[in-house]
């Protein structure tokens, strides 16, 4: 039986549905009867300060983190690292898919991403760090390209767009042209 009601956050007092039968966030697994709910919002902004104090504690250890992959890469030998790495992307494939679907809890993605990234970090030290990141550079130049070219399309569509009473509204459009 669903008991579906508006119920205030309990932080931010914004009103939320709340339903009895959905499955909990796993933060929330404890919890038997919901007695609390707290909005989509606050959940992220208390995850947000989570994965921030983490960050903190991580990050005198992820400034040695390329030693240490070294280290790993050679107790289980590269093919071996290679293949956990094909590994891990799938379980981040699926996990996004059911994230995706509404089915799956973000933090199962967070995990996923980290396993990702690090696996990710040791097939850079396995096909050469400076061949990747000149790879990664190219990549990033040509991605911005990219976002610039379709915000000049972007700008020139909405310039060429029919205004008020129908007629074509020219501004940004035409003054980008003569510059």
């Amino acid at each position: 039986m669903h008991h579906h009601q508006k119920i205030q956050c309990s932080l931010c007092a914004k009103l939320v549905a709340s339903c009895r039968c959905v499955d909990l966030d796993p933060v929330d697994w404890q919890v038997q009867e919901v007695k609390y709910v707290i909005c989509d919002d606050c959940k992220n902004a208390q995850r947000q300060v989570r994965v921030s104090s983490a960050l903190d504690g991580l990050s005198g250890r992820l400034d040695n983190t390329d030693s240490y992959l070294e280290k790993v890469i050679d107790h289980f030998g590269p093919s071996h690292q290679i293949m956990k790495a094909i590994d891990e992307m799938a379980e981040l494939t699926s996990a996004l898919v059911r994230y995706q679907n509404q089915a799956g809890w973000s933090t199962l993605v967070i995990d996923e991403i980290a396993d990702v990234l690090i696996m990710a970090r040791q097939l850079r030290l396995i096909f050469g760090p400076e061949l990747v990141d000149g790879r990664m550079r190219f990549k990033l130049d040509r991605l911005d390209w990219v976002m610039e070219r379709e915000r000049d399309q972007r700008l020139t569509n909405e310039a060429d767009a029919p205004g008020f009473f129908g007629k074509a509204v020219k501004g940004l459009g035409a003054e980008k042209s003569k510059n």
